[in-house]
């Protein structure tokens, strides 16, 4: 199998999904609700801006903009081996819950990332959850509302000038 290549460093926003490997228990609440205390906290330790989330009972999906000179691989690996430790220390297991793999992509356009803002909070509906994307207590939805209360929230929404300009 080939090995995917990556953007070392950038300023790029990216929209990212990490899923649980296919063996692994789903997330219940609490576990949800754990994993967005590690993501805040591996965030207010690396630096890099979270524009949106949302924590699915088999994967999670986020923008995210590393800090200069970080690689969204160093992130995504501090997030998942993080998480990985509470959630293992909580279910008196071990080993390894999510794939080793992630997808990512970095968004070029403003359009990109409304879709990608879209994709990411319409994903509880989609999945049939819930009926409407501010019922989901594990997103960032209720945030760009202005309503609610919130694990985790969110950077404000100031895009990059490259964004702007590949309109």
């Amino acid at each position: 199998m080939s090995r995917l290549r990556r953007l070392v460093s950038t300023e790029k926003i990216f929209f990212v999904t990490c899923n649980l490997l296919p063996r692994v228990a789903r997330l219940d609440r609490a576990e949800r609700t754990l994993f967005l205390q590690v993501l805040k906290s591996v965030r207010r330790r690396l630096g890099f801006r979270l524009f949106a989330y949302v924590v699915m009972p088999s994967h999670w999906h986020a923008l995210i903009q590393p800090a200069p000179q970080q690689s969204i691989s160093s992130v995504l690996h501090s997030i998942k081996r993080n998480s990985a430790l509470l959630l293992n220390r909580r279910r008196q297991t071990t080993g390894p819950l999510w794939q080793r793999r992630f997808f990512d992509n970095f968004l070029r356009k403003v359009r990109d990332f409304h879709e990608a803002l879209d994709y990411i909070h319409s994903n509880p509906v989609r999945d049939r959850f819930v009926p409407l994307p501010e019922a989901w207590a594990w997103s960032s939805y209720c945030q760009y509302l202005g309503e609610g209360s919130w694990e985790l929230s969110v950077d404000p929404l100031v895009l990059p000038l490259d964004l702007h300009h590949s309109l």
